[in-house]
C-alpha cells in the first residue's frame, strides 16, 4: 500500500472518530446503532471506534437500550470528568482562567493581574494560573487536554500567532509556541470573541443553530461568526473586526490607528471618554464605569444623547451584518447592566430600523449581560470543540497528536 493511501485512510479514520464522538456529545446517552444512524457509518466502524474511545476514557457505557428484539445494546455517553481543559481570557490588565470538564462545566476559576502586557509576563502569569487551577480542581496535570487562549485582535489560529492586537500592542507574537514551551501542554490561540462563539455553539444558545452571530460590546466591539455550524475565521483569522467598521466621517481616533471606527465612538472606553468631556463641561460628578453611565443617561439629557447615538451606530452595524449574512440568531453581549440599558434599547431599535425588509423578523436578536468568566470558559471550549470535530487532524487539535490521549 502506498504512503498516500495510508495517509488517506488515516485522515478518514480520524474524521470518522470525530463524527462518532460528536454524536455522543450531542445525543448521548446513545446506542451504537443510534450513532450509526446519525453518522451514516457502518455498525462495524462505529463499534471499532467506540471501543477505542472507551479505552481512552473519553466515553463510558451507561445503561441499556429498550430493545424490542434481540439483546439490548449498551448506551454510550461522554465521560465528562475524565479530562480537563484550561481556558484563559487575556486582556491588557488581567488574565482570567478556568478549568473545565469535557462538558465545559467550570471546576475551578481564578484571575491574576497583568502589570505589563508583554508576552513574557503573560506566559509567567499563565504558568502560575494553570498550576493554581489544577490544584484547586484536584486534577492531575497529565489529564489536561490542553490550554485555550482568547485574546483581542487578529489571531492566526493555525500558526498560534497574535498577528495584530492593538490593545496589547502585539504584532506577530508566537503565543502558542511560547506557552507550550512554558507549560508542556498543547495550546490553541484564538480571537477572544471567537472563543465565546465556540462555547455558544457547543454548550450555549447556539446549540442546534447553524448560522448565528455573537457581538460583544465592551472595551472593544467584536464579532464571532458561525456559519453552517462551523466557526468562520476567514484568511489568517481576520473575520470579526466589527469594531473597525467605519461608521462616521468624524475625527475620533481608534486604537487601530484609523479614525471613525465603531469602536472609537461606541465602545466602553469611547463612551467614558465622551462622558468625561460632558461632566467637565457641566461641573457634575465624573462617571466611573458603564453602570454609572447607564444610570446617568436616565436623567441627564446630554448623556442620554451620547448613549442614543452610540446605540444607533452599533445597531446599524448589526443590521448590516444581518443584511449580508442572514443569520438565524444574533447574540449581543455587554458588561454591567447592558441588558436593560438605554444603550441596548436604542441599539435594538436601530437594528429593526436598518434591517432589510425582506429579512426583518427572520433573525432572532438576544441582548444579554457578559462578565469575564464566560470569556475564559469559551477559551476552554477551543480545545473541546476541536476534539469533538475531528481529533488528530483539525488545526490545533493537538491533544491526541501530542499523546495526551493514548
Amino acid at each position: 500500500m502506498s504512503s498516500s493511501q495510508d495517509t488517506g485512510r488515516s485522515v478518514l479514520r480520524s474524521l470518522n472518530t470525530g463524527a462518532v464522538l460528536r454524536a455522543v456529545v450531542e445525543s448521548g446517552p446513545v446506542s451504537r446503532a443510534g450513532i450509526a444512524r446519525a453518522t451514516n457509518l457502518s455498525a462495524v466502524t462505529v463499534g471499532a471506534i467506540a471501543g477505542e474511545l472507551l479505552g481512552q476514557d473519553l466515553i463510558v457505557e451507561n445503561g441499556d437500550t429498550d430493545a424490542t428484539a434481540g439483546r439490548p445494546g449498551r448506551l454510550l455517553e461522554l465521560n465528562s470528568g475524565a479530562y480537563g481543559s484550561i481556558g484563559v481570557k487575556l486582556s491588557d490588565r488581567s488574565v482570567t482562567g478556568v478549568l473545565t470538564d469535557l462538558r465545559s462545566k467550570v471546576l475551578a476559576e481564578a484571575s491574576r493581574p497583568l502589570e505589563h502586557p508583554s508576552a513574557e509576563d503573560f506566559v509567567r502569569v499563565l504558568r502560575d494560573l494553570t498550576t493554581s487551577l489544577t490544584a484547586d480542581a484536584g486534577m492531575d496535570w497529565d489529564r489536561l487536554l490542553g490550554v485555550g487562549i482568547g485574546l483581542p485582535g487578529v489571531v492566526d489560529r493555525g500558526a498560534g500567532t497574535a498577528v495584530y492586537s492593538p490593545f496589547l500592542q502585539w504584532i506577530d507574537v508566537p503565543v502558542a509556541e511560547l506557552a507550550e514551551t512554558a507549560l508542556g501542554l498543547p495550546v490553541i490561540v484564538e480571537n477572544d470573541v471567537n472563543t465565546l462563539a465556540l462555547a455558544e455553539r457547543w454548550f450555549g444558545r447556539g446549540q442546534g443553530v447553524q448560522d448565528f452571530l455573537l457581538v460583544t460590546v465592551g472595551q472593544g466591539i467584536g464579532l464571532g461568526v458561525v456559519l453552517g455550524g462551523e466557526l468562520h475565521g476567514g484568511a489568517r483569522g481576520g473575520v470579526g473586526e466589527l469594531g473597525h467598521m467605519v461608521v462616521t466621517d468624524a475625527d475620533e481616533a481608534c486604537s487601530c490607528g484609523s479614525t471613525g471606527c465603531l469602536e472609537a465612538v461606541a465602545s466602553e472606553g469611547a463612551l467614558l471618554r465622551q462622558s468625561e468631556v460632558l461632566t467637565q463641561r457641566s461641573g457634575s460628578d465624573p462617571v466611573l464605569d458603564m453602570d454609572e453611565l447607564y444610570h446617568r443617561a436616565e436623567s441627564d439629557p446630554d448623556h442620554a444623547d451620547l448613549v442614543d447615538v452610540a446605540g444607533e451606530r452599533i445597531g446599524r452595524g448589526v443590521a448590516n451584518l444581518i443584511n449580508v449574512l442572514s443569520p438565524e440568531l444574533v447574540l449581543v453581549r455587554g458588561p454591567g447592566r447592558f441588558e436593560g440599558s438605554r444603550l441596548a434599547a436604542r441599539m435594538t431599535e436601530s437594528v429593526a430600523h436598518h434591517t432589510f425588509a425582506g429579512l426583518a423578523g427572520r433573525t432572532e436578536l438576544r441582548v444579554e449581560h457578559l462578565d469575564d468568566m464566560p470569556w475564559a470558559r469559551g477559551a476552554a471550549s477551543l480545545v473541546l470543540s476541536e476534539l469533538f470535530m475531528s481529533p488528530a487532524t483539525a488545526p490545533g487539535a493537538k491533544a491526541m497528536r501530542s499523546g495526551r490521549i493514548q
